[in-house]
């Protein structure tokens, strides 16, 4: 019975193979088996995909672009970290033979951002108009960030999209011709690390208080749009959140680690780019787990098409309370799939800031700039 009933579906379909590029979990040994390591490898997990197949060019006038020609959802996802795997999607093989060209979405990780209703009856204009908005990685009304923590429940949403794709192979297994479609966050991270200076004795001679840390309004749209082409550097909403995005429960003078050259874990941007970023978070997630730093939760926001600033307040040793004005890489915005680390730190009884933003690639690479 089993068989026959494989044999009819056979008959009955044509496969349609797509090639998916996943994230690639980058833990390395400085950091395995920490809290920070859990973290870092949850930013890369895929507990769920979804794949829709649409119709958009065929040699039958009568078939409609637009029109959905399959839908995968695994029940049982044996992901391999960092490879290209090979999906199959059944198509009508009526259908099949007449497809000249198909658009593509991929979703991972539909429950991080409550979609996991979503699936073979959603058309394509439906997944074009799913935004990230409200709760959804974005500032509460409170001021405070949504998500700082979802990232240990259900990973972050990641997506793909291809649009008039040619497909080459027979009528019954076809593939999508010489395109990879690359998984990649729709959302961005926030980091900020702080040290201070601490003798061999284990004393702390000027001690380092945050009494504020703040984003200003005005920077974070209201809407991000779920899926976007590799060719268009944004797609959000008009408007954005107005209020101030204030960091809740930040470290006390106490719990700020100290370290006896904090200015050695600045970012090394002599030459540009003459340290990898790769290279870099290893040594501040080493010194993390090893105490020397002090890490504040990520934020995962969505994109902008705004270089974000803020500020944060302090005092140094018995200081009165001083700003310190922040801002993004001149020529860089916060674009979706990127990371930006902060790193405070007191360098001559003063604080010093170290920035650093990468493109935060699909593979777990980086692309650094740094001042």
């Amino acid at each position: 019975m089993l068989a026959g009933a494989c044999s009819r579906l056979e008959e009955q379909n044509a496969a349609l193979n797509i090639y998916v590029r996943l994230p690639e979990d980058v833990t390395t040994k400085a950091f395995t088996n920490s809290d920070w390591a859990t973290l870092f490898n949850r930013e890369t997990r895929i507990n769920d995909l979804k794949i829709w197949v649409f119709l958009n060019e065929s040699t039958d006038q009568s078939l409609p672009a637009g029109k959905l020609l399959g839908y995968l959802e695994p029940k049982q996802l044996n992901v391999a970290s960092g490879k290209v795997q090979k999906f199959t999607v059944l198509l009508d093989k009526e259908i099949a033979s007449k497809i000249k060209k198909v658009d593509v979405y991929v979703l991972a990780n539909s429950r991080a951002i409550q979609l996991q209703e979503i699936g073979k009856t959603t058309t394509s204009a439906e997944l074009e108009a799913l935004t990230l908005s409200g709760n959804r990685f974005g500032i509460t009304d409170n001021g405070t960030p949504t998500n700082t923590s979802v990232v240990d429940y259900e990973g972050l949403p990641y997506t793909a999209m291809g649009k008039g794709l040619t497909l080459s192979g027979s009528a019954t297994n076809l593939s999508v011709e010489n395109e990879t479609l690359q998984l990649v966050r729709a959302v961005s991270k926030i980091q900020f690390v702080f040290s201070q200076i601490m003798l061999a004795s284990g004393d702390k001679p000027v001690p380092f208080t945050i009494t504020g840390l703040e984003l200003d309004g005005g920077q974070i749209p209201e809407q991000e749009y779920l899926f976007k082409e590799s060719s268009v550097p944004y797609r959000i909403g008009s408007d954005y959140v107005l209020r101030t995005l204030n960091f809740p429960n930040l470290p006390t003078k106490d719990d700020i680690a100290g370290n006896t050259n904090p200015s050695s874990y600045a970012f090394n941007s002599s030459a540009g780019t003459s340290q990898e970023y790769q290279e870099y978070q290893d040594k501040i997630y080493d010194a993390l787990v090893n105490g020397r730093l002090t890490g504040y939760a990520p934020c995962y926001l969505r994109e902008s098409d705004k270089a974000l600033k803020g500020r944060i307040r302090y005092t140094v040793g018995n200081s009165t309370e001083k700003t310190l004005e922040f801002s993004m890489i001149t020529g860089e915005k916060f674009k979706r799939n990127s990371s930006w680390v902060l790193y405070f730190y007191i360098n001559n009884n003063a604080l010093s800031l170290s920035v650093s933003y990468a493109d935060w690639t699909s593979d777990g690479s980086y692309t650094i700039i740094g001042r």
